[in-house]
C-alpha cells in the first residue's frame, strides 16, 4: 500500500505544508481533498524562501510530482487562477476534478453576511465564502468546476435558485469565474481524480494525501458550531478523493508543542497575554490566510489521544520544536483534565505517550531539510 496520509490533529496551522512539501521528495503524487482557499499552507524552500498555497497542494515545487485537487475541495476561481500562474502549473504537474464545487463572491458575500449576524457569537472565519459554498452543495444548488465551463446559464440559473441573486448578476459572477479559469488553463488540467488514483496506485506509485486544517476543525468531531465546513481526518480521503481508505498504509498526524487557534471557540488552557506573544512571535504565529494573530494556549494531550484514536494514526511529525526551546518552561500541557508545566524537552516523550504511537519527523526549524526521520519508510508496499 503505497499510500500515506498527512493530517493536523490540532486546529490547523501544525505545519501541515512544510511536511508535506518534505515528504513529497519522495512522492508521485499529492493529493488535497478537503477545504478551499480557507487554508494557507507553508512551504519553506532551502534558501529560507517562504510560500503559502491556498488551493493548490503543498507538493507543487517538486519536480516530476502530480498534484491533484479533488472533488471535495471547493475552488475559488480567482485564487486558483492567480496560484496557477504563480506556480507556473500546467497539464502534468496540476489536475483538478471537474466535479469540485465553485466559490464565487456571492458566498464570499454570504459568509460576510453570516458572521456579522452572529454578533458576539461570530465564528471567526476567513471569510472565503467555503461554509456557503458547501452548504449550496449540500443542498444541491452548487455549481462545479465543469459547470461553470460548460454550462454557464445553468450554473446561473444555480445561483438564482440558491443565493436568491438576480439573473443578470448571477450570468456576471459566472462568466467572471469561467474567465479566470478558463486564462489559467484550468480546461486542461480536468482530471477524474477516483479514477486517475486507482490507475496509479494500481501502477504502485507512491500517493500522498494532504487534508486541510486540523481535526479539532472537523464538521463532526469538532468543537461545533466553531468549525469548519469539510471533513478533517481520514474518512474524507473515500469522499474527497474518491480513493480507497484501506488503501492507506501510513497515517501520519502532525502537532506542534502548543495549540493554537484562529477565531472563536473554546481553547483550554489559554495563555496569559505576556506568554502567549513570546510563543507567538517565536514561531510567527499569524494566520497564513488572513494575518490575524492566533491564540496561543497548552498542548491539548487528552485532544490527541482521542485524534489518534478515531484516525489510526501511524507515526507522528512533530513542528515549532524551535520555538518550543525558546519558550523554554512556559510550555504548558493539559493530560488528565488537568494543567501542567513543563520545560520543552519533555514534550517529545509525552506526545508519543498521549498518541500512542512513534516520533518519525521532528521539525527544529522552517528549513524542510532540518526535518530528520526516524525508523522504517513511510511507504508500505
Amino acid at each position: 500500500m503505497a499510500a500515506s496520509l498527512v493530517m493536523g490533529l490540532q486546529w490547523g496551522d501544525e505545519g501541515k505544508g512544510r511536511v508535506v512539501d518534505a515528504l513529497a521528495a519522495e512522492a508521485d503524487v499529492v493529493v488535497r481533498y478537503n477545504g478551499g482557499a480557507n487554508a494557507g499552507h507553508t512551504i519553506v524552500d532551502e534558501q529560507g524562501a517562504r510560500r503559502v498555497t491556498h488551493q493548490i497542494p503543498s507538493g507543487i515545487r517538486r519536480a516530476g510530482v502530480l498534484n491533484l485537487i479533488g472533488r471535495g475541495v471547493v475552488v475559488d476561481p480567482f485564487k486558483l487562477a492567480e496560484e496557477v500562474r504563480a506556480w507556473g502549473a500546467r497539464p502534468g504537474m496540476l489536475g483538478i476534478d471537474p466535479a469540485a464545487h465553485v466559490t464565487l463572491p456571492v458566498h464570499i458575500e454570504a459568509d460576510r453576511g453570516l458572521e456579522a449576524l452572529r454578533g458576539r457569537s461570530a465564528i471567526g472565519t476567513t471569510a472565503s465564502g467555503n461554509g456557503p459554498t458547501y452548504a449550496d452543495k449540500h443542498q444541491r444548488t452548487g455549481v462545479r468546476v465543469i459547470d461553470i465551463l460548460r454550462d454557464p446559464s445553468w450554473s446561473a440559473s444555480q445561483l438564482v435558485i440558491g443565493r436568491g441573486v438576480d439573473q443578470g448578476e448571477a450570468e456576471r459572477q459566472v462568466r467572471a469565474a469561467a474567465a479566470a479559469l478558463a486564462s489559467a488553463g484550468v480546461s486542461d488540467m480536468l482530471v477524474n481524480v477516483p479514477e486517475s488514483l486507482r490507475r496509479l496506485d494500481v501502477g504502485g506509485k507512491r500517493i500522498l494525501f494532504e487534508c486541510a486544517h486540523g481535526f479539532e476543525l472537523d464538521l463532526d468531531h469538532g468543537q461545533y458550531p466553531n468549525v469548519t465546513s469539510s471533513p478533517c481526518n481520514v474518512g474524507g480521503v473515500c469522499s474527497g478523493a474518491g480513493f480507497d481508505p484501506r488503501r492507506i498504509g501510513t497515517v501520519i498526524g502532525v502537532i506542534k508543542p502548543y495549540s493554537t487557534r484562529v477565531g472563536a471557540g473554546q481553547l483550554v488552557g489559554e495563555y496569559e497575554p505576556e506568554e502567549a506573544s513570546v510563543i507567538r512571535e517565536a514561531g510567527s504565529e499569524y494566520g497564513s490566510t488572513t494575518g490575524r494573530p492566533r491564540r496561543i494556549a497548552a498542548l491539548d494531550l487528552d485532544l490527541l489521544h482521542r485524534a489518534s484514536r478515531i484516525n489510526g494514526v501511524d507515526c507522528a511529525a512533530i513542528t515549532h520544536m524551535d520555538v518550543a526551546k525558546k519558550a523554554g518552561d512556559l510550555l504548558v500541557v493539559r493530560r488528565g483534565g488537568a494543567l501542567t508545566r513543563v520545560h520543552w524537552t519533555e514534550i517529545p516523550s509525552l506526545v508519543e505517550d498521549a498518541l500512542g504511537v512513534p516520533i518519525k519527523y521532528m521539525c527544529h526549524g522552517p528549513n524542510p531539510c532540518e526535518m530528520v526521520g526516524h525508523g522504517d519508510s513511510i511507504w508500505k508496499v
